[in-house]
């Protein structure tokens, strides 16, 4: 007679049977724990948490401050979360990075005056996002035939030399990112 180890004791045949239910409710517990931890549910507070009123270098004291006020934010919080990116980018007057937000369909301002114009502003304020409903109003003509929702954002800049001006940025997709026009 052989020695199956497997058919010794009760249920000899159920054993197999056993051992693979077994086998998939551990499976299946790991499928749950594992997907329970990394899966939250999408609604717009866990999309982002909201950016500051103000924004700040973190490197240099003396550098830009951005005023973002509530009242100036867009309905669409990936759009802010663009804004503070892109924000951000010039408060590190980080010319690379900067580079990556702009769209790629014009010539962007080089180093040397992004540099410049880094030293030279004191605040920007943004005062206005809104959604483009009618592309004629657009004032670059090259943009009015894009796919997708297009955004306005009205800036306030303040020098040190104390000019000011006012200035609009447009904000659309390009290859599935948010870019700005300059």
């Amino acid at each position: 007679m052989k020695n199956n180890w497997y058919r010794s004791g009760r249920g000899d045949k159920r054993m197999p049977i056993i051992g693979i239910f077994v086998l998939v409710l551990i499976a299946a517990w790991w499928i749950y724990i594992f997907k329970s931890k990394n899966v939250q549910p999408v609604s717009e507070d866990n999309i982002a948490p909201p950016p500051p009123a103000v924004l700040n270098s973190s490197s240099d004291p003396n550098g830009p401050q951005v005023i973002f006020p509530e009242n100036a934010r867009s309905d669409n919080p990936e759009i802010n979360n663009f804004v503070v990116e892109f924000v951000n980018l010039l408060l590190a007057n980080d010319y690379k990075g900067y580079r990556l937000k702009v769209t790629q369909q014009r010539e962007p301002i080089n180093m040397k005056t992004f540099n410049e114009a880094y030293g030279r502003v004191k605040s920007i304020e943004i005062k206005e996002i809104t959604k483009v409903e009618d592309r004629k109003t657009l004032k670059a003509a090259n943009l009015d035939d894009l796919p997708g929702p297009i955004y306005q954002v009205r800036v306030h800049v303040v020098l040190r030399n104390k000019l000011e001006w006012d200035r609009e940025l447009t904000l659309f997709q390009e290859q599935g990112h948010w870019v700005s026009s300059n």
